[in-house]
């Protein structure tokens, strides 16, 4: 069986650079109608891909989901990509890119990738 820590880890290292700036949808405690086993298995995930961003010295920013969710999703997410094929499955990821890249066009100076 694969080993998804290190699947992880090698497709993190292809897609990100020291000093990249990764963002992640903040997670909320209360997460509806989840069961306790998803739920467990959502966090145990998320501090997976928290650590190995830490292990390849990404900065990681949290951004909340009223950030990006707002009336927007799908219809939003097309607008902003009309070249990707975006379904309610990627607009999400989509839309926190969007919400990350105006959060860091503004705080943020460009991240160097020597």
């Amino acid at each position: 069986m694969p080993d998804p820590v290190a699947n992880l880890d090698r497709l993190l290292r292809l897609l990100v650079c020291p000093e990249t700036v990764c963002f992640i949808k903040d997670l909320h405690i209360y997460l509806g109608d989840m069961n306790l086993r998803s739920m467990a298995v959502l966090f145990r995930n998320f501090g997976r891909i928290e650590d190995v961003l830490v292990s390849l010295k990404c900065r990681v920013k949290y951004l909340k989901p009223d950030w990006w969710q707002k009336a927007h999703l799908k219809g939003r997410a097309q607008a902003l990509f009309p070249k990707v094929e975006v379904t309610l499955k990627t607009a999400d990821a989509l839309l926190i890119l969007e919400a990350g890249r105006m959060l860091f066009a503004q705080t943020e100076p460009p991240c160097s990738t020597n």
